[in-house]
This record gives C-alpha cells, structure tokens and sequence, in this order.
C-alpha cells in the first residue's frame, strides 16, 4: 500500500507494532518534505504524550456511539511515548522514525519550529515495514 497520506502510514504502522510488540503511546505524522512543523500537531497531542510519560495519562473512553465496540471503560498509562515520522520524499517511503517525546519536547522547547529530518536521525530510531 502506498503510504501517501496518514491513514495509510497508521494502517502499516499498526500492522508493524503489533509484530515488534513496543509498548508506549504513538502519534504518527507524515511530511512530504524535510520538516514536521509543530504547528501540524494538535494543541493535546505533544502534552499528552509527555504527560504519558511523565507522570501517567488517564482517558475515559466515550459512552457515545461509533462502529466498533469500546475495549474497556477507561485506561492509565504510564510508559514510553514517541512521536513516529515518515519522511515521504521520494514518494512511498518505507523508512521511518520514532523519537521519544523527551526529544520532540527539548527540539520545540529550544524554539524551533519544526521536527527536521536530521533531528530524527540523531535522536531517534530508524525502522521500516
């Protein structure tokens, strides 16, 4: 499957981690260039991993509706999280990078506006499908 939008890289994601059995809390972004600009990120996303891996994230799941049936009423984790990026060009990449949420959070913390490439290859992990 290509992976040209998000959606595709999260179904290849979640057939990948469920092999690798890594533990933790991911968020997935795709670029089509050489940065992820933390603008891309929404507002509860970077503290809620950090969250996650600092002290614990709680989350009730919705009573209301959906297509699938909720696994449990709510959940606590504790643990690792990670931002995971795919660097598309050239188009239909196989390779890509998890980086911990303690490295995401010093690159934004020092004023950077974005996640480079070169970040992620010397702070994070590079893997493929």
């Amino acid at each position: 499957m290509p992976i040209l939008l998000e959606k595709n890289f999260q179904s290849s994601f979640c057939k990948w981690i469920k092999v690798k059995k890594i533990p933790g809390l991911f968020e997935l972004k795709i670029s089509h260039g050489n940065t992820v600009a933390f603008s891309k990120f929404e507002f509860q996303q970077l503290p809620s991993l950090f969250k996650c891996y600092s002290e614990g994230l709680y989350h009730k799941e919705s009573d209301f509706g959906g297509i699938s049936l909720k696994p449990a009423d709510c959940w606590f984790m504790h643990g690792p999280a990670y931002v995971v990026i795919i660097f598309n060009i050239p188009k239909n990449q196989k390779e890509f990078y998890i980086i911990h949420i303690k490295e995401v959070m010093r690159i934004k913390n020092s004023g950077a506006k974005s996640i480079t490439k070169k970040d992620c290859e010397k702070m994070g992990f590079k893997n493929s499908f």
